[in-house]
């Protein structure tokens, strides 16, 4: 996706502690250069070196890789934070796909979606439904 806003909103306001943080991007169209023009228009510089981004949001240091390939196709590597915002349409094509997303968050990982991962294994966090674009916001905590 290209909404990079978002979830620099988001980890601003939840996690003004955490300084670093490590994004992973992926999108079936190219839209690394849609995310560069956002970045741009609000005044934020960043370097860049080839799909991989790296800017300061605020006081926290942001390194963004872009891939462009299908998020059911590709590997997961174990994370700290997953982030996604109106995907509850695609995620019908692959119904294992949110027990592949909680499997990959590491233990105390959050994750943070505006629809589904109501059968998965989360601590919850009440969130305001009005932040979801379907209704159901959740904020849960691995354990």
């Amino acid at each position: 996706g290209a909404d990079i806003l978002s979830p620099l909103i988001y980890i601003e306001k939840l996690f003004p502690h955490i300084l670093q943080w490590e994004f992973f991007f992926v999108d079936l169209e190219d839209t690394f250069g849609l995310i560069k023009t956002i970045l741009d228009e609000v005044g934020i510089s960043f370097q860049e070196d080839e799909s991989q981004l790296q800017f300061y949001w605020r006081k926290h240091l942001i390194t963004l890789h872009f891939k462009q390939q299908s998020v059911f196709t590709i590997s997961q590597p174990e994370f700290h934070l997953y982030f996604e915002r109106a995907f509850g349409i695609f995620k019908s094509e692959m119904p294992s796909y949110e027990q592949k997303i909680v499997a990959a968050l590491a233990p105390g990982g959050v994750l943070i979606s505006d629809s589904g991962f109501h059968n998965c294994a989360l601590e919850r966090i009440p969130a305001p439904p009005q932040l979801s674009s379907y209704g159901e916001m959740l904020i849960g905590v691995k354990r």
